[in-house]
């Protein structure tokens, strides 16, 4: 038995250090412990040796752009890091920004290509001046190139054709950024510009805070000294102190969305941050880390790309315009079926014709402003609650009308002073009304706007026919889906009215300007009242 014991001994010691390194290598490359790196799956069919030179979040995946000295590949990828779609673009390529639901390469030559979320090639245009000229550049979401020379920034409208326009500045352009849904960010002659809609009519400038050195999202950014700053009304406000400055070729490791935003370090720790300075979360990924979006984090070496889900950024909850007729439940405890034909819950037929000889005052002429008719005297004929209850709160006591007409609750009305108005599975929204007032409706979620098409829009009009969550934009007036009224829509509804070409869905709903479930003359008429929405 000892020798056995002798002999087995040494074995056991060798089984349990490979069970140990084995637990070790696991815990590295699979994320086990709360130190380890998180697990990175292999991105596959990328060039030898490639380098990433654009890796950006979307709304509809991740653009990811690797070079190498062998080809270039632009992926386009899932959140699992599985490819949704690949294309080739031109070895000349100096700049690739993902805008507005398209992806737009600038060329060496000044070419300007637009690709879908598919990368299917949409369109191709030739600006006035190559790109040896223009820096630094960037789109807006419609296409429209804006490049610095110096101290003078000029917009080339989409299309190469059109008159370009000039902003020249007091000093030389520093940093110039475009938004996705298109926000104009410059700094110039110690100075940061900022215009919402991206127009030189509104580029402003913004007191306080040092030059830009990467943004994060829409409304915030990274200094050059490791200032992180948001624009609340026109105004920086100092957000937190990440306490060294950001190094020249690191701006993938800054990114930001509405929740917050990211920093990844050299030594693969990203850190979480809310926008108002607090740290949310943390965690390694392998190194040597590459870039960052919101969600994810991309890594790998030796010519080997990989990505991790980070675990950040977790995808805002399902807006909340959806039937929920909650005051339908306080009327079923009250024995009356209907409260709503004799509120008074006395015999009296008609309690606007004698207000005085009821106990209890009518509702719907004085519910707040004669205390005498207590409910309390004669209330025990009756089994009804007391109907003082209801006036107090409105002049009609029908607590079941409420859920019956208007089923779903109204968030808070968009800035530009108007509300949608919802109707089942359609939103009705009057002309003029913008992309950017319907998705600050659905705040603090974040939704998108699309057309029939299914593409992104962050800018704009609402036209009919468009998306939102599961609700489709009716907008009174707009037959075709421009967003617009004009002589196109009312012989749209006049050929329906004819039959000779008949309105669809939200068109029709469009041409019926009475709501009476139907397009009449009547309607025709009521085309020339339609005014945009301020």
């Amino acid at each position: 038995m000892k020798g056995k014991n002798r002999r087995g001994g040494p074995g056991a010691l060798v089984a349990l250090a490979m069970f140990l390194a084995v637990f070790v290598w696991l815990s590295v490359f699979l994320g086990a412990g709360q130190d380890a790196p998180v697990q990175a799956v292999p991105l596959e069919g990328l060039p030898v040796n490639a380098q990433p030179i654009l890796f950006q979040e979307t709304e509809s995946g991740v653009f990811l752009e690797a070079w190498s000295v062998r080809g270039t590949a632009f992926l386009q990828l899932d959140e699992k890091g599985r490819e949704s779609a690949r294309t080739s673009i031109p070895s000349t390529t100096s700049a690739a920004k993902p805008r507005g639901g398209s992806l737009f390469l600038l060329t060496e030559d000044g070419t300007v290509s637009q690709y879908s979320q598919g990368l299917q090639l949409l369109a191709q245009w030739q600006t006035p001046t190559p790109t040896v000229f223009l820096y630094p550049y960037d789109f807006s979401p419609a296409g429209d190139l804006y490049a610095g020379e110096g101290a003078v920034l000029t917009l080339y409208p989409r299309g190469g054709g059109g008159e370009a326009a000039d902003r020249e500045f007091e000093g030389e352009i520093r940093f110039l950024q475009v938004t996705p849904q298109g926000q104009l960010y410059v700094y110039a002659g110690g100075t940061l510009y900022h215009s919402g809609d991206g127009s030189f009519q509104r580029l402003s400038p913004v007191s306080g805070g040092k030059e830009p050195f990467a943004l994060l999202g829409e409304e915030g950014w990274v200094d050059v000294s490791g200032g992180v700053y948001r624009l609340e009304n026109g105004s920086p406000r100092l957000v937190t102190d990440l306490g060294l400055p950001p190094v020249v070729g690191t701006e993938p490791l800054y990114a930001g969305d509405e929740q917050g935003f990211a920093v990844g370090q050299n030594s693969g720790e990203i850190t979480w941050y809310g926008w108002d300075g607090s740290v949310l979360g943390s965690c390694l990924v392998p190194t040597p880390l590459r870039a960052v979006t919101p969600s994810l984090a991309l890594c790998g070496g030796d010519g080997a790309l990989a990505l991790a889900q980070t675990g950040f950024a977790a995808p805002a909850a399902t807006p909340t315009p959806t039937p929920t007729p909650a005051p339908s439940e306080e009327p079923e405890e009250t024995p009356t079926p209907a409260p709503s034909e004799e509120p008074e819950g006395t015999p009296t037929p008609a309690p606007s014709e004698e207000p005085e000889g009821t106990p209890t005052p009518a509702p719907s002429e004085e519910p707040e402003g004669t205390p005498s008719p207590a409910p309390s005297q004669e209330p025990g004929e009756t089994p009804t609650p007391a109907p003082s209850e209801g006036p107090e709160e409105a002049p009609t006591p029908a607590p079941s009308e409420g859920p019956e007409e208007a089923p779903t609750p109204t968030p808070a009305p968009p800035p530009a002073g108007w509300a949608p108005e919802l109707q089942g599975d359609k939103i009705y929204v009057p002309l003029g009304a913008a992309v950017e007032d319907l998705r600050n409706y659905f705040k603090p979620m974040a939704v998108k706007v699309l057309t029939p098409e299914g593409e992104a829009v962050y800018y704009g009009n609402l036209a009919t026919g468009m998306t939102v969550e599961e609700y489709t934009i009716v907008v009174p007036g707009d037959c075709d889906g421009t967003g617009a009224c004009n002589d196109r829509d009312v012989q749209a509804a006049q050929a329906h009215l004819l039959e000779e070409t008949l309105l669809e869905g939200p068109c029709r709903l469009a041409a019926d300007l009475d709501g009476d479930g139907e397009v009449t003359p009547e309607d025709l008429v009521l085309f020339d009242t339609l005014a945009p929405a301020s």
